[in-house]
């Protein structure tokens, strides 16, 4: 049984063997609810043949609300492309990415951000 997300829900991605600073997923849900809908935001991204990559270990914030139901998306582009193949466990940034470069998501990297601190 899934919760259906709230108009200003936001899903973070992070990996559990890190630390993070206090303030990282308070300033990180302040800044995708600053930038809208549509777009991914991470303290770090890298491109791959043009591809931009959210890094997990960074932290990827996707907002969930809108009529356009990206959490629905997101979960049906997992249970097609991503399900049952262990290979994907190692390349969970890659896969995620691409599912935004096809949904017409842009991803914001705040890298400036921490490299100004």
């Amino acid at each position: 049984h899934s919760v259906e997300p709230q108009g200003d829900d936001v899903l973070m991605v992070l990996d559990d063997d890190h630390e993070y600073v206090p303030h990282a997923l308070g300033e990180l849900l302040r800044e995708c609810r600053a930038h809208g809908r549509r777009r991914a935001l991470t303290y770090f991204a890298y491109f791959l043949r043009g591809l931009m990559v959210p890094q997990g270990a960074d932290i990827i914030a996707l907002p969930l609300g809108g009529d356009d139901r990206p959490a629905e998306a997101l979960r049906e582009y997992h249970e097609c492309f991503v399900a049952g193949d262990r290979s994907c466990f190692l390349v969970d940034d890659l896969w995620i990415g691409v599912f935004l470069f096809l949904s017409g998501w842009d991803v914001v990297s705040l890298r400036e951000r921490v490299v100004a601190r």
